[in-house]
């Protein structure tokens, strides 16, 4: 299966740079387009009143630190690949199938998190989430490959 368009959802995770290098490996051999996508989410951005940080305040900080790894993770893609950015808000998990229909991705890829035990209870998985909703194939770097 050839690949065109692929989306790489980005966080600022340790290995998120690790992740989005194998899917830039892939869009490589494929010849693929790729859009990467780092998801504001509005609950994440209310800011720390308590720490004299206000929502605004919060919001800033997150699009600076978002659109810093933006660039360098395109920058990083190197030449021979064409690379789009998008960092809407919303619920990562929603935003990024949403953002999947609109780019006309055929493929995801995404990494896990690799929680477990409570946190995963509380929490939950947006990389489980996905992998039921997506309407196209997701390709999953796990944590423990990364090293």
């Amino acid at each position: 299966m050839a690949f065109q368009n692929i989306l790489m959802a980005v966080d600022a995770s340790p290995y998120s740079l690790k992740s989005t290098q194998a899917g830039f490996d892939l869009a490589r051999s494929c010849g693929a387009d790729v859009t990467l996508i780092y998801v504001i989410d509005p609950v994440l951005e209310m800011g720390n009143i308590d720490g004299g940080e206000f929502p605004d305040q919060a919001r800033q900080r997150e699009r600076a630190a978002g659109q810093t790894l933006l660039d360098n993770l395109k920058q990083s893609a190197g030449s021979g690949l064409t690379v789009q950015t998008l960092m809407p808000e919303g619920k990562p998990e929603e935003t990024i199938l949403a953002a999947v229909e609109d780019a006309g991705a055929d493929l995801l890829v995404i990494g896990t998190h690799d929680r477990s035990g409570l946190l995963h209870l509380l929490q939950g998985s947006m990389t489980d989430y996905v992998l039921r909703h997506s309407k196209v194939p997701v390709l999953v770097v796990p944590t423990h490959l990364q090293d």
